[in-house]
């Protein structure tokens, strides 16, 4: 897609799809502002540990490894709020597990313990790819409650990420979300995390979003990439191709006009 700024126009111009284009009036930033977040949603003020120094590293080898890491941030006297535990600390890098070797859940349990006992947090890093296996309950579960993306043939979308071949769960219907929910609530009685990090990519093309959102007290931080060609088949009935203006009245009238 091209963007072309003239004299007096904005033109866009696409070699084919659908474009949903929403222009918000102002006329001045604030009102942008005000317009755009009337739209998206406002956003949620978040915790004041999560605007503090986080520690993620991939390559930690056990739970020993992590001990001497927030050990060694007291011995230097450095400030540590968060410490972010990567796929490593996975099964297989299956999401929703421990690995039972190097992190079992007991020695898990007891770190995580130490860290709320120092007023400090622990967040796991969680992708959206669930691995195709048929021991493993998220992926079960997935396919009995039909959640996962599907391809043109109307079977569940393979994709390959760090575990191998995965399904990813259809976010935008709500059958994904209430999977998702369950999902981090069952790992959450588990082990008492903080928040979680979800890293979604979908095609490594553009960074779109990188959000911060609040739910029921757990923090997400969502870095999403992907593309439009990426989106699943369920999303693009919810697409219109169509213009629509927000001003600032205290009740916007959106007008929609068809485009080419």
């Amino acid at each position: 897609m091209d963007v072309v700024l003239g004299p007096s126009s904005l033109s866009y111009r696409v070699v084919g799809g659908m474009l949903d284009l929403w222009v918000f009036a102002g006329p001045t930033p604030a009102a942008v502002l005000e317009q755009y977040t009337r739209v998206v949603g406002r956003p949620a003020l978040p915790p004041y540990w999560s605007l503090g120094f986080h520690q993620c590293r991939w390559g930690y080898e056990n739970v020993s490894v992590l001990h001497d890491v927030v050990d060694g941030y007291r011995d230097a006297d450095i400030p540590l709020e968060v410490l972010i535990s990567d796929i490593d600390a996975m099964d297989g890098k299956r999401v929703f597990t421990l690995d039972p070797v190097h992190y079992p859940l007991s020695e898990m349990q007891a770190f995580v313990e130490k860290l709320h006992g120092n007023g400090q947090k622990w967040i796991p890093i969680i992708d959206p790819g669930i691995k195709i296996d048929s021991e493993y309950t998220a992926y079960t579960q997935g396919l009995e409650q039909d959640v996962f993306i599907k391809d043109v043939t109307g079977e569940p979308y393979v994709g390959s990420v760090w575990p191998g071949p995965v399904h990813f769960p259809d976010f935008l219907a709500p059958k994904g979300v209430r999977y998702w929910i369950a999902q981090i609530a069952t790992f959450f009685k588990m082990i008492a995390f903080d928040g979680y990090v979800l890293w979604w990519w979908c095609g490594v093309v553009e960074l779109l979003m990188d959000v911060l959102l609040m739910e029921n007290d757990v923090i997400v931080c969502a870095c999403i990439m992907c593309t439009r060609t990426n989106m699943c088949q369920h999303s693009h009935k919810y697409l219109s191709a169509s213009t629509h203006i927000v001003t600032s009245s205290p009740h916007p009238t959106q007008q929609t006009q068809a485009m080419d």
